[in-house]
């Protein structure tokens, strides 16, 4: 294996373990939204629902930095013809009707919405991780 292709398959692992890791710290954020919009579904009140839409926040800016990541982990797999299936999304609608429509059946919807970006999230790190891993064994000649 050429010098020039050993370096193109470097990136294509540094930028996967990137993604990997804002992915994490999405899920994370996630975790956080979920936990006070729990509290916020049981009474929680106006704090609650703050601290919860601070979280959703944080979350929407951690997808979106993940979907950067994943960006430049599927550039980095073209350079070394490698191609994957690997999306992620998140509707930002929620958000908005939540803050304006504060009730509970409402609030339950976020949380299943958040439920399934978490198991997308999931999905995605595993798509990502065993990406990865061929990348390395083919670099180690395997």
């Amino acid at each position: 294996m050429n010098s020039y292709y050993t370096t193109e398959i470097d990136e294509a692992i540094t930028a996967g373990r990137r993604a990997i890791h804002a992915l994490n710290r999405a899920e994370s954020a996630l975790s956080g939204a979920r936990s006070f919009g729990i509290w916020d579904m049981f009474g929680g009140g106006f704090f609650s629902s703050m601290l919860k839409h601070s979280k959703m926040e944080e979350a929407q800016r951690e997808l979106e930095n993940a979907q950067r990541e994943l960006a430049r982990f599927k550039r980095e797999l073209a350079d070394v013809q490698m191609t994957g299936q690997i999306n992620i999304r998140f509707d930002g609608l929620v958000q908005f009707i939540d803050v304006f429509c504060d009730n509970v059946l409402v609030d339950i919807m976020v949380q299943s919405r958040i439920k399934n970006m978490m198991n997308h999230l999931r999905e995605t790190r595993q798509q990502v991780e065993e990406t990865v891993r061929r990348l390395e064994r083919y670099k180690r000649g395997g």
